[in-house]
């Protein structure tokens, strides 16, 4: 037998110091040559695509590269290994058509590539796990004898024994068997039929793709429950080109991100710890070495101090837990404590005995006596509120915690955040991106009448001429100062300071009303108006899809607990909220949205814009309460947006409105939690 100083075997040089010397000039030969055919197949003038180069890379130059690397140890500093790692960039630079002066970490970063030594310690890496899987595999084995029996620096160096060394400590979590688990399972694993949306291939490209987004909604509805969504190709966003990403909308779309989560938990120890040095403490540790909006934080700060506590006494509650919670939390804690009549006398002796004379004083100025649940004042907009329910009967405080409108109700505790399971919403109360739904508005940015209105009363053969007025308060009102515009050889109703006063008011009230409507109710007075605006728009065929988006109404009502406390939380109407398109399907479709979320609705519009009118009168003979669908005409909607809505449309409507059905509903409402005391 010959001695030679290196020998191929299975595809790699083997020699006499097992250094890889041999093996690792053969790559770069072998590299130089894959190099040629890169740089042929990239030619400027009739080149391969970037993506098919890469391809090629991939299944030439690295697989023959990884082969058998595991095996041995290069040093990055050698210059053989240099030269094999600049043959690597050359591939990729050469199939990216990228020129030489390219840093090589934006080279591989846009290549999607990692440098040559990580992924030998991935494939390294692969090959251990490989072997851990089998009970009696000879490599793993080895490895464990080579563990004993290594003691020089120079047997340790192996790449697979250092990937050994760093993965075997999960040994145990490893499913370990005799033979690979291809076909351990039953034959019906393989053979099962999976459900999915079969009705949607009648539908036509050209048609509106919101209704196509909405119907699809309705037909998957069954199979998305408790289920996470995953887009591919085209679909990934509303706007994207044709790709191989995936997008899952339950994962991006949160309600709350990582930086309000955290602001969340630190304005909630506040609430817990009012002490001004844990507050300065958490201020200087958490909020100003972070990333965090310091303004978003500083202002979310501030409305603390317009937070409202309040406190419901029924007549069968525990007064002296009452008091022991009072004790424990101070007087200047409470604002307001209802107490039911028949129990007012007994609680205040109860006070006088157990508090001193200063805060038996404060507590009583905030008693108020109550006979029935009307007398409870509304809550205080836009301030925190949190109210405390106490009561022996659950079953009625349950109920009465789901009618009252508060952002945190507690019922037989107050402010009690044992187990981290309840956060108070200020970043969504509070939050800049909400500040377009307040229920005021700035009356100053309506300027003052242009050139082209005219009065009515200076309109020749106004008889003649068609006129349309405001809508609201469930009837057709004349402009206050009976401004009009013509267009069209029509007169269009300009709406001035005093309208949208009256009108915003209308649909306040309207809300008030609405909002305490079951979606069931809703759904079914809806769905009667649908029924007619079927014989009377041109979209009769859609109609009947647009109450899909109750699903998500009816469906969402989230239950936690742990051995003290149960947490309800469910979504209330937000408030009034402003509507302006341009195209007739997609506004009565929002339109139709927001009444089912429980919001009265105000329609904006211009001659760019799509009116309201023709269905007016459809509203105005519906069940639908006055006041909750409401109609504005101007000609130039900008000041109207910019008073109702405290920022152009353009960006209102961002805030608002998505294809994702779900997340628009999440938009449309407020959270709403109750916190049950188990013990």
């Amino acid at each position: 037998i010959l001695r030679v100083h290196s020998h191929r075997f299975l595809g790699v040089f083997v020699d006499y110091n097992l250094n890889g010397k041999q093996h690792l000039k053969y790559l770069i030969d072998k590299g130089r040559k894959i190099s040629v055919i890169a740089s042929a197949l990239s030619s400027v003038t009739w080149g391969s695509h970037p993506g098919l180069l890469l391809t090629i890379y991939r299944a030439t130059f690295r697989s023959a590269v990884e082969y058998g690397a595991h095996l041995f140890t290069w040093s990055s500093s050698t210059p053989d290994y240099i030269k094999l790692r600049r043959l690597q960039y050359k591939v990729i630079r050469k199939a990216m058509g990228y020129r030489i002066s390219t840093p090589i970490d934006i080279l591989l970063a846009e290549a999607k590539e990692f440098e040559l030594s990580i992924r030998f310690n991935l494939t390294a890496s692969k090959t251990i796990y490989k072997c851990m899987a089998n009970k009696f595999s000879i490599v793993y084995n080895s490895l464990e004898e080579m563990e004993l029996t290594a003691v020089g620096r120079n047997s340790k160096e192996s790449r697979l024994f250092k990937s050994y060394v760093t993965s075997r400590h999960e040994k145990s979590t490893v499913f370990r068997s005799t033979y690979p688990p291809a076909y351990w399972l039953s034959y019906k694993v393989f053979s099962t039929t999976v459900k999915y949306v079969d009705t949607m291939q009648s539908r036509d490209k050209c048609e509106n793709p919101i209704l196509t987004v909405a119907e699809f909604y309705h037909k998957s509805f069954e199979f998305r429950q408790n289920a996470k969504a995953f887009y591919t190709d085209g679909s990934k966003s509303p706007e994207g080109a044709v790709g191989a990403a995936v997008y899952s909308p339950e994962l991006e779309d949160e309600e709350y991100n990582k930086e309000e989560i955290i602001l969340s938990v630190v304005l909630t120890i506040f609430n817990i710890c009012t002490e001004h040095k844990v507050q300065l403490f958490l201020e200087n540790a958490i909020i100003k070495n972070s990333i965090l909006d310091q303004i978003q934080y500083n202002s979310l700060k501030n409305e603390l101090l317009n937070q409202t506590n309040e406190m419901i006494l029924l007549k069968d509650s525990d007064l002296y837990t009452v008091i022991n919670y009072l004790m424990r939390i101070g007087s200047s804690r409470i604002n307001k404590i209802w107490v039911q009549v028949i129990i007012k006398q007994k609680f205040l002796s109860l006070i006088k005995k157990y508090f001193h004379c200063k805060d038996f004083h404060i507590f009583k100025s905030t008693i108020r006596v109550f006979k029935s649940m009307k007398e409870f004042t509304p809550r205080t907009l836009y301030n925190m509120n949190i109210m405390s329910i106490w009561s022996e009967d659950l079953v009625y405080a349950r109920y009465l915690a789901t009618v009252l409108n508060r952002d945190v109700i507690f019922v037989n505790m107050h402010m009690d955040f044992y187990g981290g399971n309840i956060l108070l919403p200020y970043v969504k109360v509070f939050g800049k991106i909400y500040e377009g739904f307040k229920l005021t508005f700035n009356d100053d940015l309506i300027q003052v009448p242009s050139a082209n209105e005219v009065n009515l009363l200076h309109v020749p053969d106004k008889e003649s001429m068609p006129i349309c007025n405001l809508f609201y308060d469930g009837k057709w009102h004349k402009p206050v100062k009976n401004m009009y515009w013509k267009r069209n050889n029509m007169l269009w109703a300009n709406a001035t300071k005093d309208d949208i006063k009256i009108c915003f008011n209308s649909a306040i009230e309207g809300f008030k009303i609405w909002k305490n409507w079951s979606v069931t109710n809703r759904i079914d007075v809806l769905s009667q108006m649908i029924t007619i605006l079927n014989y009377n728009s041109k979209f009769s065929k859609n109609a009947s899809k647009l109450t899909v988006f109750s699903n998500f109404t009816r469906a969402w009502l989230l239950c936690s607990q742990n051995d003290r406390l149960e947490v309800i939380q469910s979504r209330i109407p937000r408030g009034v909220i402003i509507l302006k398109e341009k195209s007739e399907e997609i506004l009565i479709l929002r339109l139709i949205q927001i009444l089912i979320s429980g919001n009265s609705v105000i329609v904006i519009a211009d001659k760019h814009s799509c009116s309201l009118a023709p269905y007016c009168d459809i509203f105005s003979t519906s069940k639908i309460p006055r006041g909750v669908i409401n109609f504005l005409y101007n000609q130039n909607t900008k000041d109207l947006e910019l008073s109702l809505c405290a920022t152009d449309y353009v960006n209102y409507e961002k805030q608002l409105f998505t294809s994702n059905f779900e997340k628009m509903y999440i938009n449309l409402t407020l959270s709403k939690q109750i916190v049950l005391s188990l013990k």
